[in-house]
C-alpha cells in the first residue's frame, strides 16, 4: 500500500451531495514555532544557534514555550499582525485569481489559432507549454495562500473556543505495518465549514485486537449531521464489533454495516425532531490484524494485516500503487496506477431502486 485516498461526495441523513477531499500520506514531524508564518517570508536565513522559540509575525524571541503561547493568546499585537498578514493573503489571493483566468484566456486563444492552423507549428507549442509553466506555477501559489488562510481561520477559532487545533496527521501501528495518515480540509468561501474527519478510530475486537481506522465525511445543508457522526460512530461501532464471536471478515463488514445503520437512525430522529435536512457522506478505512489463512493457502503470515473499504453516499477511496512492466511498456520509466477500492453508494443503483 503506497498510499490511500479517501475522497467524499453523498448519504447520512435526509439529503445528499458531492465534494473531493484527498488524505495523504505525510510526515509526522510537528514544528516547533506555533506561529504562523507567510509562505516564501523565511528569507533564506537560518534561525540563531539556541533560539528554540520566535514568534515570526511578530518578530520576537521567548525563553520558553510557555511564554511563547502566553504572548500568542493574550498579546493584541501579535493579533492584529496576524490579521495584518491575512488581509495581505486575501489580497494576494484576488490577484492570482485574476492570473489564473488571464493565463486560461491566453491558452484557450492559442488552441483555437493551432485549430485554425493546417500544421501546428513549434513555436506555437512551445508558446502553449510556457503558459501551461506559468498556470501551474500561479496555481501552486494560489493553493500555498489558501493553505495559509484555512490554517490562520482553524488557530483563531480554536483560540476563540479554548482548544487546541485537531492534529492533522497520525501514526499507528497494526501488526508489523505502520500507518501514517494525513487529512487537508479547505473550508474556502463557505460560511460553515461542513466537512469532517476522523483520524483517531480505534476499536477493539473480541479478541482483544486492535482495529484501526480513519474517515471523510462530506457534511451538506449544515454541519449537525457530520457532528453527530464523529461523536457517535465510533461507539456504535465497537458496541457492534463487541457483539461477533470473533474477528473475521464477514463479521467486521456486518459490524460496520450495524454501526452506520445504528447512526443514521439516531440522527434521523433527532433531523426529524428538529426538522433540519443536514446529511453526510462517510468514507471509512478500518485496517486489521489477517486473522485468517489467505485464500488458497493454510498458513496465516504473523503480522499481515487487512483492509476494509466502506462507503455511505458516493464517497470513493482510490489506492496509488506502483505499475508493473505487465501494467505498461517494458523499460518505460516507473508510474503510478491509481486502484479504485470503492464503488459509488448513490439512489440509482439498481441495488437501492
Amino acid at each position: 500500500l503506497k498510499a490511500l485516498w479517501l475522497t467524499h461526495g453523498g448519504a447520512f441523513g435526509p439529503s445528499r451531495c458531492e465534494q473531493v477531499v484527498p488524505p495523504r500520506r505525510w510526515s509526522a514531524a510537528t514544528p516547533r514555532v506555533r506561529c504562523l508564518a507567510m509562505p516564501g517570508e523565511s528569507g533564506g536565513k537560518a534561525a540563531p544557534t539556541g533560539v528554540r522559540h520566535a514568534c515570526f509575525p511578530c518578530k520576537r524571541k521567548f525563553p520558553t514555550a510557555a511564554s511563547q503561547l502566553r504572548h500568542e493568546r493574550t498579546s493584541d499585537s501579535h493579533r492584529k499582525q496576524l490579521e495584518k498578514r491575512e488581509d495581505r493573503m486575501r489580497k494576494r489571493k484576488r490577484e492570482l485569481i485574476m492570473a489564473c483566468r488571464n493565463l486560461r484566456q491566453q491558452i484557450m486563444a492559442l488552441e483555437e489559432e493551432q485549430q485554425a492552423e493546417a500544421v501546428v507549428s513549434e513555436v506555437g507549442q512551445s508558446q502553449r507549454m510556457i503558459l501551461e509553466m506559468q498556470l501551474q506555477q500561479v496555481l501552486g501559489e494560489y493553493g500555498q495562500a489558501q493553505e495559509y488562510l484555512e490554517s490562520a481561520r482553524d488557530l483563531r477559532e480554536a483560540r476563540q473556543n479554548g482548544v487546541d487545533v485537531p492534529p492533522r496527521t497520525r501514526e499507528v501501528r497494526v501488526g508489523k505495518l505502520t500507518l501514517t495518515a494525513g487529512v487537508a480540509c479547505w473550508q474556502s468561501n463557505k460560511d460553515v465549514q461542513e466537512d469532517r474527519y476522523m483520524l483517531g478510530i480505534e476499536v477493539e475486537s473480541p479478541e482483544g485486537l486492535s482495529v484501526v481506522g480513519f474517515a471523510v465525511l462530506d457534511g451538506h445543508s449544515g454541519s449537525l449531521c457530520v457532528d453527530h457522526v464523529v461523536d457517535v460512530f465510533p461507539t456504535c461501532l465497537q458496541r457492534c464489533l463487541r457483539s461477533k464471536p470473533k474477528l473475521t471478515d464477514e463479521y467486521l463488514t456486518s459490524a460496520v454495516q450495524e454501526a452506520c445503520a445504528m447512526t443514521d437512525a439516531e440522527f434521523l430522529q433527532k433531523a426529524r425532531e428538529m426538522e433540519v435536512l443536514d446529511g453526510s457522506t462517510m468514507i471509512l478505512a478500518l485496517v486489521y490484524p489477517q486473522v485468517e489463512p489467505p485464500a488458497n493457502s493454510t498458513t496465516r503470515t504473523p503480522g499481515c494485516c487487512k483492509m476494509l473499504i466502506a462507503c455511505v453516499g458516493d464517497s470513493r477511496a482510490v489506492m496509488c500503487q506502483a505499475a508493473t512492466e505487465a501494467d505498461g511498456d517494458q523499460g518505460a520509466p516507473a508510474a503510478l496506477m491509481a486502484m479504485p477500492l470503492s464503488e459509488d453508494h448513490k439512489p440509482s443503483r439498481p441495488d437501492e431502486k
